[in-house]
């Protein structure tokens, strides 16, 4: 237990632990008496002599380094410990996270000062099993949140759960390499999260994974140069495969061009290795609410929705709302490879295009309509410039939802609520609505 207290804990966690099922390792904070969270800073922290054995040290001129500048919560096999043993049954709440930055130095266990390096992160699990974040607020790093699998059994980790945190202001200015969370396992979920903007002019992404059996629900996520980049396995391809569906649904997501950075192409989907058999192929992508505030020409010519690098890549389109203010040209896909089904009922403004199609961009891939297209001029949320994102009582939106061709274990049955919350999401009408939020007066 982390007691609160007014100044924060500059003292790194080292985590190699086994707990069980019934009996998890927990790394608690409790709360102060209006609710604050104890703070975790990596500025100027303190790593504890008894952390020799934990982190992995070499020599160089001179001097003893480890590995510690690559985390201030840190989950890994330690030194010590025999190959193939996994930390698991592991659960990190009620903290705030803060100060794994190349901006800042800390005392390692031998006593020398090191610096952080551009993709340390808040809490990192090179290796863990049955994680679960929780309820806790990462901030102010390279990499925010981060989970490494490698190309053996030995060093994949597996079953994570990501759910009511609150993520914000990480990465590295002009970087493209770390970003708000960044992870690659063997199934992971997000879900009831609030993902703010990453930090003003870096230019990675508000969410990046790497895993397969990646389930993203729930969540209200706002945009970096990429609002998701869900891309293949770089390290893990040998044991944990390719991953064949991906689901995401029921999300508030924004992209907001006053912010630094924002997206012009919102959603990559596939891969970036440049090995295509390892890519993604299947996004079910439904009951989520995508709005674009302020796209202006002048900060970004285009909105595209999604980027698909290749043909074996099909998004799955259903009851989604698509929602842009401004004049920049609006595309569905952008101009490339790709596939986009549309199924169900879908809400466009009138101006959009399915996909960019230019000498400089031309399009591969389809666009199929086996739905509903809804659209209009207005808005159908009630104010989205004070990211008010509720349906407008006389929405063409409402009650026109569609079954959605899921397994049931991935139903739309619920619906995010601020902040850090979800609730049962039941009709109020005669169906239920498109995006999303239900309608409720």
């Amino acid at each position: 237990m982390i007691e609160w207290r007014d100044s924060p804990y500059r003292e790194k966690i080292g985590i190699q632990a086994q707990g069980t099922a019934s009996q998890p390792v927990r790394i608690c904070g409790v709360r102060g008496p209006n609710g604050e969270l104890p703070i975790i800073d990596g500025e100027n922290a303190v790593t504890s002599p008894q952390f020799q054995n934990f982190f992995s040290y070499w020599q160089s001129g001179g001097q003893s380094f480890n590995d510690e500048y690559l985390a201030m919560i840190y989950i890994k096999r330690g030194s010590g410990q025999a190959w193939g043993n996994k930390p698991r049954f592991i659960e990190i709440f009620n903290l705030k996270v803060t100060g794994a930055h190349p901006n800042h130095t800390f005392t390692d266990a031998q006593g020398n000062t090191q610096s952080y390096v551009n993709g340390s992160a808040g809490i990192r699990g090179n290796l863990v099993e049955n994680l679960t974040v929780k309820a806790t607020e990462i901030s102010g790093n390279g990499n925010g949140f981060f989970i490494l699998s490698k190309d053996s059994e030995e060093e994949v980790s597996r079953d994570i759960l990501f759910e009511r945190n609150f993520v914000h202001s990480n990465g590295i200015i002009g970087d493209y390499l770390e970003h708000n969370i960044y992870t690659q396992a063997d199934g992971i979920t997000f879900q009831y999260n609030v993902i703010e903007n990453p930090t003003p002019g870096m230019l990675g992404s508000s969410l990046k994974d790497r895993s397969v059996g990646t389930v993203i629900r729930y969540n209200w996520i706002q945009s970096g140069a990429r609002l998701l980049d869900l891309v293949d396995p770089e390290d893990s391809f040998a044991v944990i495969g390719r991953e064949s569906d991906t689901y995401v649904y029921g999300n508030i997501l924004i992209n907001d061009f006053d912010q630094t950075p924002h997206s012009i192409n919102m959603i990559h989907f596939g891969g970036d290795t440049g090995n295509t058999a390892m890519y993604r192929q299947n996004l079910h992508f439904y009951h989520n609410t995508l709005v674009t505030i302020n796209g202006m020409r002048d900060r970004g010519w285009r909105t595209t929705y999604f980027d698909l690098p290749t043909g074996d890549q099909t998004v799955y389109l259903t009851n989604n709302i698509f929602d842009r203010h401004g004049d920049a040209y609006l595309y569905l896909m952008r101009g490339g490879a790709g596939h986009a089904v549309l199924n169900g009922v879908n809400w466009f403004n009138a101006d959009w295009a399915p996909a960019e199609n230019s000498q400089y961009h031309p399009f591969n891939g389809t666009v199929t309509f086996n739905g509903i297209i809804l659209s209009g001029t207005g808005s159908p949320l009630q104010d989205v410039y004070h990211y008010d994102f509720r349906l407008k009582p006389d929405s063409s939106a409402i009650d026109m939802a569609a079954p959605v061709a899921v397994p049931i274990e991935h139903q739309a049955v619920q619906e995010y609520a601020p902040f850090f919350g979800n609730q049962l999401r039941t009709a109020v009408g005669v169906g239920l609505d498109i995006g999303a939020w239900e309608y409720r007066e």
